[in-house]
């Protein structure tokens, strides 16, 4: 493709864009590494969330270390896998219907709040 979506020879002709971009790519990371979230992420918050909380509560998932004293092992992966699988379908909110922005608010974040000070490992 190019250098940040640009083809080369645009990139070639424009350098202080893609200087630009570069800078803001920097500050973004360095964000990241300092804080755990960049400048960029709080362009679209929501789906910055719907993208890393299902690859983190999989992650708990599958590494299996334990699971909340009122639940049983199967019924917290259960619980884990609709978590995942709930945030997983509204990560972009432009495809998602109606019907899965609805079940999401109505069934994914309820549980997610009734389960959240037991996501831990």
């Amino acid at each position: 493709m190019g250098i940040y979506g640009y083809k080369y020879g645009y990139a070639l002709q424009n350098p202080k864009k893609v200087l630009r971009l570069w800078r803001r790519d920097i500050q973004n990371r360095w964000g990241r590494a300092r804080r755990g979230w960049g400048i960029v992420d709080t362009y679209s918050v929501d789906n910055y969330l719907a993208r890393v909380i299902p690859e983190m509560i999989e992650c708990l998932r599958d590494r299996n270390i334990g699971y909340p004293v009122d639940l049983d092992y199967k019924t917290w992966y259960d619980t884990l896998t609709k978590l995942a699988d709930g945030f997983r379908s509204v990560q972009d909110p432009t495809e998602a219907s109606v019907e899965t922005i609805e079940k999401f608010q109505t069934e994914t974040m309820p549980l997610f709040a009734k389960h959240f000070f037991s996501l831990w490992d």
